[in-house]
């Protein structure tokens, strides 16, 4: 992915263009022995790094689980030395963005590989004070603890920045069906879809808050880098491209038609252009641009209906106006509703993991712990599965409706 390096570098003009717009609105992320573990072996096998597609596998909850350590006192400058170790590796980011020429673009993040030294020729109690604390800051293997620790570690990145800005979210969500929204997340896992919404007509995605946000979070518990950065924008935005949307459909809606919008929301097959064809309809009347701000706007649309809400502070008078629109009531880009009682294979194999960690020996609970932080770290080892790609028919959409946040060029 390429993206132009001023971009990058007016950050700073862009976040004082960002205030003034505030202003006038009232805005309040070692290789192993070659004799690899059975710890290992899971760990790399199940770390669920790859993109796995859906397989219509329904949803079960696994009973949490806790660090079962042996019994051995671990003295506590061990404890304190493991502490202090993950707390200064937190804002490793797995990728980083690199100068080349005009261009920028994200490549591995050398810092990263070089800190997990620190995990060589550890003795065993080491070992133990090292899973121990590791357990105890992201709450692993409790994959709900692991999930409810990434909603918390979004909320108080936030509350960091308004703390420095002055600015408050009005709007805060993600995709349900992200691995986040099933409850079922690994330390250092991305959340797709997640949207922060201010109180500003501010024409776009506002750069300098997204750079903040992956700048200041633990990428340790939430992996916010390269493609995974937020998209942060302003409410009088989304409502302008909300009209645009109406507008096209007021001219293109037939009963026909809207009987298969409202039937395509239950759509839990693979094809992704039939689940979202209005999206699609909507698009084919807009310019690039417009495509672009509906797109995100359908987003929203999409996360106040049925997505993961950890903040909602819009008012009744903006939210009235949302859910009488056709995008709130159409919109299917995210299939959160379709794909709701699904879970991707990935996913499954999560819920192993969490249940076998607790009978696995300390040396196996060590490499799986070693594993998932080198996963948070983006460092692949030759114990990481790349599994296989279950490829959806995307069809047009690519083309016609994409999302283009972050850094894409």
């Amino acid at each position: 992915m390429i993206v132009n390096a001023n971009k990058i570098d007016s950050s700073y003009s862009m976040r004082i263009a960002f205030q003034n717009s505030n202003n006038k609105s009232d805005v309040d992320n070692n290789k192993g022995n070659s004799s690899v573990s059975n710890g290992a072996k899971i760990a790399g096998a199940l770390a669920g790094l790859a993109v796995l597609g859906y397989t219509g596998v329904k949803v079960f909850r696994q009973k949490p689980n806790s660090v079962n350590l042996s019994q051995d006192v671990i003295p506590q400058e061990l404890l304190d030395k493991f502490r202090g170790w993950l707390g200064e590796i937190r804002n490793i980011k797995a990728a980083v963005w690199k100068s080349d020429g005009p261009v920028s673009k994200c490549v591995e993040n050398p810092e990263a590989s070089a800190c997990l030294s620190k995990l060589d020729n550890l003795t065993p109690l080491e070992k133990k004070a090292f899973v121990k604390e590791y357990c105890d800051m992201t709450g692993f293997p409790d994959l709900e603890k692991v999930s409810t620790n990434i909603d918390k570690e979004i909320l108080n990145t936030l509350d960091k920045i308004t703390e420095a800005t002055g600015q408050k979210p009005l709007f805060v969500g993600y995709d349900i069906n992200n691995s986040v929204g099933h409850r079922m997340a690994l330390p250092g896992s991305d959340c797709d879809g997640l949207m922060i919404v201010y109180n500003t007509d501010y024409p776009g995605p506002i750069w300098p808050l997204t750079l903040d946000f992956g700048d200041i979070i633990n990428q340790r518990m939430v992996n916010i880098t390269g493609t995974h950065y937020p998209d942060v924008l302003g409410i009088e935005f989304l409502k302008q491209s909300i009209s645009k949307a109406d507008n096209i459909f007021s001219k293109i809606a037939t009963p026909e038609k809207v009987a298969q919008y409202e039937k395509n929301l239950t759509y839990d097959g693979k094809s992704y252009v039939q689940a979202a064809q209005f999206n699609i309809d909507i698009a084919q009347h807009l310019d690039k641009n417009d495509r672009d701000a509906v797109c995100w706007a359908g987003f929203l649309a999409e996360m106040l209906r049925a997505g993961k809400v950890l903040l909602n502070n819009i008012s009744p008078s903006d939210m009235d106006f949302i859910k009488r629109s056709a995008l709130y009531k159409y919109s299917n880009t995210m299939r959160q509703e379709g794909l709701k009682n699904m879970l991707k294979p990935k996913l499954e194999n999560r819920a192993v993991l969490s249940r076998r960690f607790q009978d696995m020996s300390d040396e196996e609970k060590f490499e799986v712990c070693r594993d998932l932080l080198r996963n948070s770290l983006g460092v692949k080892t030759e114990n990481t599965a790349d599994g296989a790609f279950e490829e959806f028919d995307m069809g047009d959409i690519l083309e016609m409706y994409k999302k283009i946040s972050n850094f894409c060029g």
